[in-house]
């Protein structure tokens, strides 16, 4: 397979959404995505990383002295 075999239509910001699992080669969970597009149009570039962890409730409502 050659890389003119895996062309992917990205037509709208919807598709580029809907694109993400395949350009990632899995549905991602909580995090944060990158994907770079080129000016002509080429995705060249498809990251995933995780969030940092949210404090726990009771930190946020503890009371303060």
């Amino acid at each position: 397979m050659s890389f003119s075999d895996n062309k992917l239509t990205v037509r709208s910001p919807a598709d580029l959404v809907t694109a993400v699992p395949y350009l990632l080669g899995f549905h991602p969970g909580d995090g944060s995505i990158a994907v770079i597009v080129c000016r002509d149009r080429r995705i060249i570039f498809a990251a995933r990383s995780d969030l940092p962890a949210r404090p726990a409730a009771a930190h946020a409502t503890s009371p303060t002295s």
